[in-house]
């Protein structure tokens, strides 16, 4: 989410000048020093008691919030009587637009936008957050998303999301244009070096030293991913229990996994970390080493909404990728060709070991992962997109 966040803040900043605040209602990740975003406290249930009278007096509010009861949990945190500390915190002048960075943030971006006298707003959904919650068996979940999107989203003049297929649901559902707006990556830099694109870089990927084949003993899986997010905890702890040990009988030597991502005080998570061969990184600032000493990147994702950066970093940094259906979704890959996807944990752990057993077949994906990247996935290709987004939503203000 953070990515994809910047994404949009590198695009916008080339056109406006960008006022960022954090809202952190899916917790804290460390901010550099040197970054100007603000960060504002959530309100307590004191705050918010008192706040509240103010914004019903609004009659657009009333049945705004009439219509949207009870909102989704995370909207919830962070309601629209924030607006006012959202403003000072951003030291924002009055006829600032707004740009929400998810769904859960659009009531709040609306007051916002109101408190400015904004003259347009955009919103990124980035992932059906409706169809995720129902495919977790959350349905209360799904309808507060359902509402939610239903009563906020007509009021924005741009919304955008990751999918193509679930912008289109989205769509159909609620009778919105959604644009889509891919995820992307930027090419790994080392300090002092050129690094060469993936292509280049032999058959092992971005370890040109290092041979695969009969002869090669061991592997290292790397999972990528915030952990406190929960299709990403389903899926550490589907590749530990489930993957590993039907891979271990098919590799001659150690089969290691190391899952980098913030895992919060998830005891069953931090229960994979003593498994042995595995390693828990916890949060990582700089992902590269873990790229760099990966041999494969194995995402066995059962749900998941949007599309996986995880899978776009793995490709840009020469690594192959095996993944589930749920994993691939939204990315225009190809089994065989870009990746290998399979559905079970016996396919998952068999495409491993094809891949260490076939150094053609690694290059392959490798080069052809690269170029996938390059030409839909990279920077270059998806910030004008963005800026062209914005530009619309800009010219077409709707009346909120």
């Amino acid at each position: 989410m953070a990515m994809r966040n910047f994404l949009f803040v590198k695009a916008a900043s080339l056109d406006f000048r960008v006022k960022v605040v954090v809202v952190p209602v899916v917790g804290r990740t460390p901010m550099p020093a040197s970054s100007q975003a603000a960060e504002v406290q959530l309100p307590g249930r004191a705050q918010i008691a008192a706040s509240l009278p103010r914004l019903l007096a609004t009659p657009a509010w009333r049945e705004r919030l009439s219509a949207a009861y009870p909102l989704p949990p995370l909207a919830a945190m962070a309601p629209p009587v924030l607006a006012p500390a959202i403003v000072e915190a951003a030291r924002a002048a009055p006829g600032t637009a707004v740009h929400a960075a998810r769904s859960y943030l659009m009531p709040l971006a609306i007051a916002v936008a109101q408190e400015l006298g904004s003259p347009w707003s955009s919103a990124d959904l980035d992932d059906d957050d409706d169809e995720l919650a129902a495919a977790a068996g959350n349905e209360d979940e799904a309808r507060a998303y359902r509402r939610l999107i239903r009563v906020f989203a007509p009021l924005f003049d741009g919304l955008s999301a990751a999918s193509p297929g679930e912008a289109a649901a989205l769509a159909a559902r609620h009778g919105l244009d959604v644009t889509v707006i891919p995820n992307a990556v930027a090419w790994p830099q080392v300090p002092g070096q050129r690094v060469p694109h993936p292509e280049t870089r032999g058959a092992a990927g971005r370890n040109p030293d290092r041979s695969t084949g009969p002869g090669r003993a061991g592997v290292r899986l790397l999972f990528v991913g915030n952990l406190t997010y929960w299709p990403n905890a389903d899926a550490a702890a589907r590749l530990v229990r489930e993957v590993l040990p039907r891979l271990r009988p098919l590799i001659p030597g150690p089969v290691t996994v190391t899952l980098a991502g913030d895992c919060g005080s998830n005891h069953g998570l931090m229960a994979l970390g003593r498994e042995p061969g595995v390693r828990l990184t916890g949060f990582a600032a700089d992902l590269g080493p873990c790229y760099r000493e990966a041999d494969v990147l194995v995402v066995p994702l059962a749900f998941g909404a949007g599309t996986r950066i995880k899978i776009l970093e793995a490709f840009s940094h020469g690594v192959p990728v095996v993944t589930s259906p749920a994993g691939a979704a939204g990315l225009e890959l190809a089994d065989g060709v870009h990746a290998l996807i399979a559905d079970s944990a016996g396919g998952l752990a068999g495409a491993v070991a094809r891949l260490m057993t076939d150094d053609g077949l690694r290059l392959r994906l490798v080069a052809a992962a690269g170029r996938l990247v390059r030409e839909r996935y990279s920077h270059e290709q998806v910030i004008p997109q963005i800026r062209g987004f914005f530009k619309v939503a800009a010219s077409s203000p709707v009346d909120a």
